[in-house]
């Protein structure tokens, strides 16, 4: 299946392969095409280098060198209990799997891949995240911004008007209602063929205050995003399954914002720097440190660490939600800067280990007395890192990060 529209004066061809996700097929026509799922990317949302290496990527048509970690893995293996559930708790007449759709333009360069998770009664698209958080699943409170223009390319491709984002986690079920915006996806296309022009030419993909324009546009229409339902999780029979499934399946989902009843500070704050009031608990009972997804789930191997974790993961929300690339001061950002970022992207993808190296590394080896403050194994509190990161980071920098609500 496919159409013709045009675009800018020049036509466009958009067609659907049945190509399955996954599939060694999908995988070879996804090859030197700029996809959804890495959009954000391509606009320099996660960062310069990352978007540096994509630009590689879609040049030489090579895939991509990430690790499977077991974030990936326990999206894959949930998809179709996320499936399950929106066909039986969802009013829906007809919802069908579908392709990698294929964006052409009129000299036959196919230069666009997206690939929705369905397509429900001909006008509605489909796109389901299953969100592992570290090994502790909860519902996005909202769509998150770096999934917005993969939702909007999608309804363009398969020339739908609204988006069903479908967050599935064992518990519950969150979809809400994205709906079609042609001025976003007008000037998000023309980010997208210009990154991907810059690729093919061998140049260094370009950074404009319209990137910025455009990821503002994409929060008002992640504000906009309505919860259409809250649901109920199913579990698909005979479906293959992460090995934590079981574990998660009866769990009570967390409270992200709860307090110390000792300081009142977050809990996220006091589970590895106990403050007086709780200090004596914590040390009777050291299980408590894994409710603490960092320290479970890969940095707990490096001692007297502590302090680092707490500063990426307090840090690590408002720092995605709220650092845009100009009040980052993208194109010259500092090294300091560099560092942290690359800290936060390891985070997002589960490295827990490499995220906190990455940042400490840089502390050691890159600062003023950092052999003597930062030594791997010694604690470092949380003023010092902070201050060490202010000191080596321009004013504008300093400006956006450390004046994020929390």
């Amino acid at each position: 299946m496919g159409h013709t529209s045009e675009d800018k004066g020049e036509r466009v061809h958009r067609r659907e392969t049945s190509y399955e996700q996954g599939s060694e097929d999908w995988k070879m026509a996804r090859k030197g095409k700029v996809t959804g799922s890495r959009a954000a990317c391509a606009l320099g949302w996660r960062g310069r280098q990352e978007m540096e290496e994509y630009a590689k990527q879609v040049r030489s048509g090579g895939v991509n060198s990430t690790e499977i970690n077991d974030a990936m893995r326990w999206g894959s293996m949930c998809e179709d209990h996320a499936v399950a559930t929106y066909i039986h708790k969802m009013p829906c007449k007809m919802f069908k799997k579908t392709g990698l759709w294929i964006q052409s333009d009129d000299n036959g360069s196919s230069w666009l891949g997206v690939s929705p998770d369905g397509i429900v009664d001909e006008d509605t698209v489909i796109e389901i995240k299953c969100p592992y958080m570290a090994g502790n699943p909860f519902p996005y409170r909202k769509v998150p911004v770096s999934y917005v223009p993969q939702c909007q390319l999608e309804m363009y491709a398969t020339n739908t008007s609204k988006c069903h984002f479908v967050c599935w986690t064992p518990k519950r079920t969150f979809v809400y209602l994205i709906e079609r915006d042609q001025q976003f996806i007008k000037e998000l296309l023309d980010h997208l063929r210009s990154f991907w022009d810059d690729a093919q030419a061998g140049i260094s993909p370009k950074w404009t205050s319209g990137i910025d324009v455009l990821k503002k546009a994409a929060q008002e229409i992640s504000d906009k995003s309505k919860l259409l339902q809250t649901l109920e999780s199913c579990r698909k029979e005979n479906a293959m399954e992460h090995a934590d499934f079981n574990r998660f399946w009866k769990r009570n989902e967390p409270v992200p914002k709860r307090k110390c009843t000792g300081c009142g500070k977050l809990q996220v704050i006091c589970k590895l720097n106990p403050c007086k009031n709780i200090s004596t608990t914590c040390k009777a009972n050291p299980t408590t440190l894994q409710s603490f997804q960092s320290f479970t789930y890969g940095s707990g191997q490096v001692p007297n660490s502590c302090h680092t974790d707490t500063f990426l993961e307090a840090i690590f929300h408002p720092f995605t939600h709220q650092v845009t690339p100009s009040s980052a001061n993208f194109q010259n950002s500092s090294a300091a800067l560099d560092a942290l970022l690359e800290a936060i992207i390891m985070q997002e993808q589960g490295n827990f280990h490499t995220s906190k190296m990455v940042l400490w590394n840089y502390l050691q080896n890159n600062t003023s007395n950092g052999q003597i403050n930062f030594p791997i194994g010694k604690i470092a509190s949380l003023s010092l890192i902070i201050d060490t990161l202010c000191k080596n980071m321009y004013q504008q920098e300093r400006n956006a990060l450390f004046s994020l609500h929390t």
